[in-house]
Formats: C-alpha cells, sequence, structure tokens
C-alpha cells in the first residue's frame, strides 16, 4: 500500500482551504506558504510545483480521513446508527465548509477523482466497508444490500451536504436519513 507522505509542517486542509478560496488558477505559491505560514521557498523545496502541492493535499487529506473512517467502522463502538451518524459527520467536517467556498465543489470533485485513482480507491473501498458494517450490525439481510444500502446511504449524505448550511443541519439531515432506511415503522 502506498501511502501519501506527510511534509513537516503542512497541514493539507490549510492547502485546500487556500485553494477552496482562490481556485486552482489563481492561487499563487505565495498564497499557499501564507496559509501554511512557510516561505515560498520552503513550498517549492516541499513541491516543486503548484499542481503537486494540489495533488498532494487532496491525496493526503482524502487518504487520512478514509483511514479514520475505516477505523470506525471496524471499531463500531455505539449503536449502529451512531456509529454511522459518526462515519457520516467525519466524512463531511471539512466538506460542509469548504463546499460553501467559491471553488469548494470543484475542490472536493478533484479529491473524489484522486481518491479514487489511488490503487486503494478510496471511494469504492468506503462503499464496501460501510457495506460490511451494516450487514455485522444485522442492518442488512445480505451483502448485496447491504451494498445497495452502503451506495444510498453515501449518496443521501452527498446531497445532505449540499443542502445543508451548517453542521447542525447536517447532523438533523443525517439523522432524518437514517431512521427512514433503516427504522421501520
Amino acid at each position: 500500500m502506498v501511502t501519501a507522505p506527510t511534509i513537516s509542517g503542512v497541514d493539507p486542509r490549510d492547502v485546500m482551504n487556500t485553494f477552496a478560496q482562490y481556485g486552482f488558477r489563481k492561487t499563487s505559491m505565495e498564497d499557499i506558504a501564507k496559509a501554511v505560514r512557510l516561505s515560498r521557498q520552503s513550498i517549492y523545496k516541499k513541491f516543486g510545483s503548484k499542481e503537486s502541492c494540489y495533488t498532494w493535499a487532496l491525496r493526503t487529506y482524502t487518504e487520512t480521513l478514509y483511514r479514520k473512517v475505516f477505523e470506525l467502522l471496524e471499531k463500531g463502538d455505539g449503536a449502529p446508527l451512531q456509529v454511522l451518524e459518526e462515519v457520516l459527520l467525519h466524512v463531511v467536517s471539512d466538506s460542509l465548509e469548504i463546499s460553501k467556498t467559491d471553488h469548494g465543489a470543484k475542490l472536493l470533485e478533484d479529491a473524489l477523482e484522486i481518491a479514487a485513482a489511488q490503487p486503494e480507491n478510496w471511494p469504492g473501498a468506503y462503499v464496501a466497508k460501510l457495506g460490511e458494517f451494516l450487514l455485522r450490525q444485522g442492518l442488512a439481510s445480505t451483502s448485496e444490500r447491504a451494498q445497495d444500502l452502503s451506495y444510498l446511504v453515501i449518496t443521501a449524505a452527498r446531497g445532505a451536504l449540499v443542502i445543508s448550511q451548517s453542521k447542525e443541519d447536517f447532523v438533523l439531515e443525517i439523522r432524518r436519513l437514517l431512521l427512514v432506511i433503516f427504522v421501520e415503522e
């Protein structure tokens, strides 16, 4: 498994927020340097180009995010719907802010493309691992049903992200979604 290297002093979220604010074309290495509190020369030494910096930030961020989500699903501490809520909230925690910026939707789209292009295919692995969790927790009766429900939950959570104005709105939307899907009347 190839992992994205960590770069001392650089938080990928700071880099992503800068690109989300200005867009890829208008973001300069100076903007990135200011965001991560390093010199422009240090940024060039670490990345070589704006493209490499962008790709590194998205790849590192998504890899870290998915690893944490997989850990939450594997541990499964708590009631199944609470774990699902925690997982979904973790997935979109930074995305809520980013999605409301001028260039956030494009950045998030690029992040998913980069994550899917990795050998691990992080988004595909997310669907599979969420399905395994649903099956283990008795929220689906077959593997096929678990994978279908996993896809449905992930797709609906993306929709909730788009319509939510705040983290609180998102949590309410997710709770409603999970109750509709998994709690029988």
